[in-house]
């Protein structure tokens, strides 16, 4: 098993998403625990009939769920006391500000915005060319987030595209600025480096939160019916999407994905989304993927995946799932905690039901299985009704008997009935609770007993 999850993780080493997926024991850990949040979870994207066999529209798909923060994006900051654009510290910029004041600089006074409101810390970002230009994302763009974002309380001025460097310079605006003092102008300070790590770290430019990285395969084994219910089924080339993180609920409601093929790993989205029977079937599916290469009957997985699944809720395959219920005190100590349940159970003086496997086995006796599963309960008082209906019968024969004068099958009659052994003689003392027919009996309730 182990050889085999170093070669799976070996083929699977140019899928990002895939590569990171945990594996072996733990992986199982987590699975039986049921963990809310797993160390690594995965989304398998189908995409739309329109998408799915175009690799740039599957290109346009990635870029628009890969979550990119600014900090992505963003090769250099840094923070200058700039008193005024006029006059910048910073001999670089000096171009982009010249450029600024012969063409932008009525941006101003279109937003009524005045020059000494500005504050005199600046902001300065140097954004990454080749990572904006392999996510798709101009510096247009990113500029209207940080503006939707924060509106009329920044100013940015930036660069041209065409630029040797893509410079943001970010200066905060205070309406009511006045005179301050040096201690004021430290406050401004620290206040402005908390908008620095607000803006690399919480302005999302562009995806869906929790989706870090998604890459995209050709698949070629899906199979589709082509022509209608009498077609034939033919394989698809198409293209799906391997994720490193999830946001199931968004991923479904996106326009260019197939929601009914989503697939996750984390079996708590799942369940949150789809329900308990979903869940069961991605329970399984993770599960058996861990012992494929074992060769474990199927049977035996279903029914621990049953015993998790029902009650309508997912339960942990440990003491904090399975011994909350009510299995009997013994059955709970035979799996976990066993002297903490016994004496909690002499304590409280608990009945305890010894009707499971493990129960019976403790107390040396044959479990409910095989042969000793099924049981034979006799009906004293039905058993007496039909051999009373007999009696009658028998006796009014008897007396034909007798009426025709054959002494000697009267004498062999009554032989039979006075023998203590004869059946006609045979009384159960077995007491049973009252009912009226073996067949109004109640079924018999079926649990599974871990």
């Amino acid at each position: 098993m182990g050889n085999h999850g170093v070669v799976a993780t070996f083929h699977q080493a140019g899928v990002a998403s895939k590569s990171a997926v945990t594996r072996g024991v733990p992986r199982l850990r987590e699975l039986l625990k049921v963990t809310q949040n797993p160390k690594a979870t995965s989304l398998t994207i189908y995409l739309q009939p329109e998408y799915r066999n175009n690799k740039d529209k599957a290109r346009e798909v990635v870029q628009d769920l890969e979550l990119t923060l600014l900090r992505n994006i963003t090769e250099k900051v840094a923070i200058y006391w700039d008193e005024t654009d006029d006059f910048t510290v910073v001999e670089e910029d000096r171009e982009l500000l010249e450029f600024y004041r012969l063409f932008e600089k009525g941006l101003i006074a279109a937003e009524h915005m005045d020059e000494d409101a500005l504050s005199k810390w600046m902001l300065r970002l140097e954004l990454n060319r080749e990572e904006m230009f392999n996510r798709n994302i101009s510096i247009q763009e990113v500029v209207s987030v940080i503006k939707a974002q924060f509106g009329a309380d920044v100013n940015v001025i930036y660069s041209d595209y065409n630029s040797q460097k893509l410079v943001m310079r970010i200066r905060m605006v205070d309406n009511d600025k006045k005179m301050k003092d040096t201690a004021e102008q430290l406050d401004e300070f620290t206040s402005l480096k908390k908008f620095q790590n607000k803006l690399l770290n919480s302005i999302v430019i562009r995806g869906l939160p929790g989706i870090k990285a998604v890459t995209f395969r050709n698949d070629k084994q899906f199979v589709e019916r082509v022509g209608g219910d009498e077609g034939k089924y033919e394989p698809v080339d198409q293209y799906v999407l391997d994720t490193d993180g999830s946001n199931y609920i968004k991923v479904m409601n996106h326009p260019a994905v197939d929601g009914t093929r989503l697939y996750s790993t984390n079996v708590w989205d799942v369940y949150e989304v789809l329900g308990i029977e979903a869940t069961r079937s991605v329970l399984f599916n993770e599960i058996n993927g861990l012992f494929e290469s074992v060769g474990v009957n199927y049977r035996h997985l279903c029914l621990l995946c049953d015993v998790m699944t029902r009650f309508g809720k997912l339960m942990s395959i440990d003491r904090y799932g399975i011994n909350k219920n009510d299995i009997g005190t013994l059955a709970k100590a035979s799996f976990e905690e066993t002297e903490k349940i016994l004496l909690k159970a002499a304590l409280c003086g608990e009945m305890a039901p010894v009707t499971g496997v493990s129960a019976n086995i403790m107390m040396g006796q044959p479990i409910r299985g095989g042969t000793a599963f099924s049981q034979i309960l006799l009906d004293d008082q039905a058993l007496m009704q039909l051999l009373k209906d007999v009696d009658v019968d028998k006796l009014a024969g008897v007396l034909e008997e007798e009426e025709a004068g054959d002494l000697s099958r009267l004498d062999e009659s009554r032989e039979k009935m006075l023998d203590p052994c004869a059946s006609i003689q045979f009384q159960s003392s077995i007491v049973l609770p009252p009912s009226k027919t073996v067949m109004d009996e109640p079924d018999i309730e079926l649990e599974i007993m871990e």
